[in-house]
């Protein structure tokens, strides 16, 4: 078992973990050995030499029996249209109201599925669907430009620190903030920016589903595990990430949230080679 492969299953495990509410997590000395055993120094010579490197893996597991889940390359010009559209092939059908263990997802309501803008956001103003209505100073219903190329979508308004990131991210990807359209499944912030609720999610998805109707990006940046599951029906962001799959039939990658990212610097620098791949297929031009 490669060192990547140990740290792609330890994080899954933290993620079910936290997904279930526990935020402290015990490893046993066995647990331990178990996940830490390839990390001695001999191990880690071995791999650099075999060259199977946490940065040089192509392939990360999809849970489909041992096939493998094609990552996007680093590949320019037409490359990258050809890559997307291969793993786009594969990639489930259009999802609109995709069906998953934690976060059961409702049908869109004729009532929100032909608003359109002015009724749609005030609706989201005045929602009192759940009990984050109660802690709100203002719901964030939308950031940017509504004929944007890009939708970046995450799982509830960011904090200021995220927020900040988030601007940095766009303007790394060349991107003017009007060109891109930021919005959450959740419009009212957590307590403790928790993540939602499952009763939370289905008081706000169908807002959600109908501003992606609306937008119509070109393509569409899942930030995080919980936007990933909830539009793609994907459990696991370490092993679906940088990988072109499809909601409302339009182009989508998950990539790690800006959170997530602060904490782990590997992270980071996965999250920016995707980044890249949503750059190259928009037509952006990289230094890579």
């Amino acid at each position: 078992m490669s060192a990547s492969t140990i740290v792609e299953d330890l994080i899954t495990y933290l993620e079910l973990e936290k997904a279930a509410g526990r935020d402290t997590v015990y490893l046993s000395p066995q647990v331990r050995r178990e996940f830490f055993a390839d990390f001695s120094p001999s191990s880690r010579t071995a791999a650099a030499r075999s060259g199977h490197s946490a940065e040089g893996e192509k392939t990360i597991r999809s849970g489909d029996g041992g096939k493998s889940a094609p990552r996007s390359e680093s590949v320019s010009g037409n490359g990258v249209q050809d890559r997307a559209k291969e793993q786009l092939a594969e990639a489930p059908t259009a999802v609109t109201s995709p069906v998953q263990p934690r976060i059961a997802t409702p049908s869109i309501p004729a009532s929100s599925a032909s608003l359109d803008w002015p009724v749609l956001e005030e609706s989201v103003l005045g929602c009192h669907g759940c009990g984050l209505h109660r802690t709100r100073a203002k719901p964030l219903f939308e950031q940017g430009g509504r004929h944007a190329e890009l939708m970046l979508i995450g799982d509830s308004p960011p904090g200021h620190e995220v927020a900040a990131m988030l601007a940095r991210m766009v303007a790394a990807m060349r991107f003017k903030p009007e060109e891109v359209y930021l919005t959450n499944i959740v419009k009212c912030q957590t307590p403790g920016g928790r993540w939602p609720d499952q009763s939370e999610v289905q008081a706000c998805v169908a807002y959600l589903h109908r501003q992606i109707e609306l937008v119509r990006p070109r393509a569409i940046v899942l930030l995080g595990a919980m936007a990933m599951e909830c539009l793609l029906g994907q459990k696991s962001i370490t092993r679906w990430r940088g990988r072109w799959q499809r909601c409302h039939d339009i182009p989508t990658m998950a990539v790690y949230h800006p959170r997530f990212m602060m904490k782990h610097r590997q992270a980071k620098a996965e999250a920016w080679q995707d980044l890249q791949c949503v750059m190259r297929f928009c037509g952006r031009q990289t230094n890579a």
